[in-house]
């Protein structure tokens, strides 16, 4: 009975053994089969794929911005304006930062091209009622000398349609203008006869009246052209004020007896201007500048005028009355400087 168990036991142990001997062999195959590489592919297949066109996606194209370049002054060139012209090609600051200022020192000369109506009397009585009456002197005129004094140029300018445009000014000291009498009134005795057959013994006049100091500040927008040459004409527009001060008669007979006033009143002009920019070296230029005013439209009055009567016995003088007149300057200024740019 043992016997016979034992061997039951043997046999069933024999089975297990076998049966888990052919499952570890097949994981161990199928472990095997998954490690093996794959078969290659037939010869026809990669003749096929050889001969096949091999699409590859391009690369993205990359923008590379430059870097800003630093503004350097490169000092005078040889065509003509110094490196302010080349910083101001390369330069993106704002445009009232890329302007830079000129200065020329020199002499200025106007010429007042002054005409007038007829001297006017005025507010005539007494005594020389008998001699003269209110109204214009006929053939009688005034006019205004030439002057020169010093000046100087000042401008500023900014980089604009290949030239430069900017505002200029004229800086000057207060001029001098001699006022002057023409025609009947120098040449003539305002008053010679009393009731037309008594004498007065009062003189003519002659060309000198007085003096006026004036302001005629101007100031102009411009255009130079040609940025970078060495001559550079230009031209402006612009408006002018005139501002007498200051002005006093002269003229010995009008002060012999008492002193008159004068008073000028003050006027607009617009002004056309031209004009020629020459370097002389680096940032040195030499100037020609030419302006011409539309015209001054003011009025010169004078008051409280007596004169002497030597050959009138019963009277020493006569309070003659007022004399206004009216003028219109047309100025030309020509200045002529040597400055720098900045």
């Amino acid at each position: 009975m043992r016997a016979r168990a034992g061997t039951a036991w043997l046999a069933a142990a024999a089975t297990v053994a076998v049966v888990l001997g052919a499952t570890s062999g097949d994981a161990e195959a199928r472990r095997r089969k998954r490690r093996a590489p794959p078969p290659p592919p037939p010869v026809e297949a990669v003749e096929a794929d050889a001969d096949a066109e091999i699409e590859i996606d391009p690369l993205p194209e990359i923008e590379i911005e430059p870097e800003d370049e630093p503004v350097v002054d490169e000092g005078p060139d040889d065509h003509g304006d110094t490196a302010l012209t080349a910083r101001a090609a390369r330069d993106d600051r704002p445009w009232y930062r890329r302007g830079h200022l000129h200065v020329r020192a020199g002499v200025l000369h106007v010429m007042p091209r002054a005409s007038s109506g007829e001297v006017v009397l005025s507010d005539v009585g007494g005594p020389a009622s008998l001699a003269v009456e209110n109204g214009p002197i006929e053939g009688s005129y005034a006019e205004m000398g030439d002057v020169t004094t010093p000046a100087v140029l000042l401008g500023f300018m900014v980089p604009a349609w290949g030239g430069e445009v900017g505002v200029e000014t004229v800086l000057a000291p207060p001029v001098t203008f001699e006022l002057r009498a023409g025609g009947t009134v120098a040449e003539e005795s305002l008053a010679p006869m009393v009731l037309g057959s008594v004498p007065t013994g009062i003189p003519a006049l002659g060309s000198e009246l007085g003096t006026t100091k004036a302001l005629p500040p101007i100031v102009t927008a411009v255009y130079r052209a040609r940025r970078g040459h060495r001559v550079r004409p230009y031209v402006g527009v612009g408006a002018s004020y005139f501002h007498a001060y200051g002005a006093e008669i002269t003229n010995a007979a009008m002060t012999e007896v008492a002193a008159p006033r004068v008073s000028i009143s003050d006027a607009v002009s617009a002004v056309g201007q031209l004009g020629l920019d020459v370097r002389l070296a680096g940032r040195i230029h030499a100037t020609v500048d030419v302006k011409a005013l539309s015209g001054y439209a003011t009025s010169a009055r004078v008051e409280n005028i007596h004169m002497r009567t030597p050959a009138f016995p019963l009277y020493e003088s006569v309070y003659v009355g007022t004399v206004e007149v009216d003028v219109v300057a047309r100025p030309v200024i020509v200045t002529l400087g040597a400055g720098a740019s900045f």
